[in-house]
């Protein structure tokens, strides 16, 4: 009988998602979202993790391929599609060249101010260019800026590869269970150690240092997956905790954490944080699918973080040309800005809620040209068979 489906787990995911549009919407709240947001999705991942994905040879290869379809495949399409219509996105200022761009005034008026992050000039490519962006991204590197969420499919991928191998070899030379248990955690802490090594050398060429750092965070998500019923039956006094535990650490936490560089404070905020924040999001999640507070409606969310993490940027550029149309005419190049133009007198909200709602517009659109396209191919074969 095949387990029963946590939906609080989707429900979580669903808020995690939001928090990384969030985040890439200029909202008051970035500092606090950004010191575990990415943790959630890296611990919800590991509570997936099964024994069964490593105790044969074929399930481990089975696991290999599933990772590819769900992780590499959608980085590399979406990648390539990308590269192959840059300098069309070029031409209408998704992305600009002009150097106007950078000397925008950043205080323009009294009302509204560009709090852009990034005033970046990108060139157009040649063939032998967009032919090397092409292999790079093959080699499962190498993102376009508009893709630049994609960094995590790469990341988890790695992380879960690393993962099964550790314990499909651990299984496979360690029979004792205490003695798997602790080579295990010693393995996770020492890749811990290199991240935290990597972070202050500043290395993170091909994302190593946040692999390194953040396999940790997937082994936790491994632990609650083995002892959920436990923590579940005390989720509040959990819940408690986490909440407590992550409004403290906010306000006595110094530097910035930033899981695509590789950037943390240091490794006890880091691992205190990750943690306080998924108990924080897990109790509320739970909360939410026990009362029924919009918990099919996140429950959605979470289904469908793919779809939002490769195309929110598509919304929050929807955005930036409105603000361009209400208050910067014609300075339409500024719809190169990244991730956002100005968040403030609340367009945050408005970016945030635009990065979520396209996304699922273009998955819904996709999912009904895909059913068409394979029910027409079933009736063609059906058809062929009866003649």
């Amino acid at each position: 009988m095949s387990e029963t489906r946590d939906k609080s787990l989707d429900i979580l995911r669903g808020i995690a998602i939001i928090l990384v549009v969030l985040g890439h919407s200029s909202s008051p709240f970035n500092y606090f979202v950004y010191m575990f947001h990415m943790a959630l999705f890296f611990i919800c991942s590991g509570v997936f993790f099964k024994e069964k994905y490593y105790d044969t040879t074929a399930n481990l290869k089975h696991f290999l391929f599933s990772k590819i379809k769900r992780l590499y495949i959608p980085f590399v399409l979406w990648n390539i599609f990308l590269i192959s219509i840059h300098n069309f996105l070029l031409s209408i200022d998704i992305y600009t060249n002009n150097p106007e761009f950078t000397d925008f005034p950043r205080n323009y008026n009294s009302e509204i101010l560009i709090t852009t992050p990034f005033f970046q000039l990108i060139p157009s490519y040649d063939l032998t260019e967009i032919i090397s962006k092409i292999l790079s991204v093959f080699c499962f590197c190498g993102e376009e800026q508009f893709s630049n969420s994609t960094w995590f499919l790469r990341v988890l991928f790695w992380i879960s590869v690393i993962s099964v191998f550790i314990h499909y070899f651990l299984k496979k030379f360690v029979k004792d269970v205490l003695h798997f248990k602790i080579i295990r955690f010693v393995i996770y802490s020492l890749l811990l150690f290199a991240g935290f090594l990597f972070s202050k050398a500043e290395f993170n060429t091909y994302s190593t240092g946040t692999i390194c750092s953040c396999s940790i965070l997937y082994y936790f998500g491994i632990l609650y997956g083995s002892y959920k019923k436990i923590i579940d039956k005390h989720i509040y006094l959990w819940g408690i905790l986490g909440i407590t535990g992550i409004c403290c650490s906010y306000y006595c936490t110094t530097g910035q954490t930033d899981l695509h560089i590789n950037l943390y404070p240091n490794i006890f905020r880091f691992i205190f944080n990750s943690l306080t924040g998924f108990m924080f999001i897990l109790f509320v999640s739970k909360l939410m699918y026990k009362f029924n507070i919009f918990g099919r409606l996140f429950s959605y969310f979470g289904q469908h973080t793919i779809s939002i993490l490769l195309f929110h940027f598509i919304g929050l550029k929807m955005v930036i040309f409105l603000q361009i149309w209400l208050y910067f005419r014609p300075n339409y190049y500024l719809l190169a800005a990244y991730p956002y133009l100005t968040g403030i007198k609340g367009w945050w909200i408005i970016y945030t809620v635009m990065g979520v709602i396209i996304p699922l517009i273009i998955s819904f659109i996709w999912e009904k040209i895909k059913n068409f396209v394979i029910n027409k191919t079933d009736f063609s074969h059906k058809k062929q068979n009866i003649i």
